[in-house]
């Protein structure tokens, strides 16, 4: 993917302090460069390309590792290297949020090397933006998850 991405994404990207060039595998933070491996490249350019969304372990499943079924452990290993990297530490994460039993979010504002902000939904957590009958977006629906299995297994008793 990081090969592939070179070509439907800009050379650059601003994430938060760093700039990250997917074509050199590169992150840069003023004079300190680096390396990632590929696929935790791949994984850091999901979770640019969706900023402030969800991504599930069954999409990186399909986008990073097409549709291989990858333990466990390769996804958090590449989330772990990836805040090991932006030095994301702590209980407030200012990069990569986990999302309990669900996936990870970026929540760092993420630029184009054109200086254009991919659009975020850091401040609508979960939310997913309904058509109108016009085919206009109406309001937001935010989901919660926990409340419709509760509302499912309320049913089934």
């Amino acid at each position: 993917m990081a090969g592939a991405e070179t070509e439907t994404h800009p050379s650059l990207l601003q994430i938060g302090d760093f700039q990250v060039d997917p074509a050199t595998l590169e992150v840069r933070r003023d004079d300190r460069v680096s390396r990632l491996e590929p696929k935790v490249m791949d994984v850091l350019l999901l979770l640019a390309n969706r900023p402030g969304e969800v991504v599930t372990r069954a999409d990186f499943e399909r986008e990073v590792w097409k549709d291989r079924v990858v333990g466990y452990d390769a996804l958090a290993n590449a989330i772990s290297k990836l805040r090991r990297e932006f030095s994301d530490n702590g209980r407030q994460r200012r990069y990569i949020e986990t999302v309990s039993k669900t996936g990870y979010r970026l929540v760092a504002s993420v630029d184009r090397a054109d200086g254009v902000q991919i659009p975020s939904s850091v401040d609508e957590p979960n939310s997913v933006s309904a058509p109108s009958a016009a085919g206009q977006p109406s309001h937001a629906v935010v989901v919660r998850p926990g409340l419709i299995a509760g509302g499912l297994l309320l049913l089934l008793v």
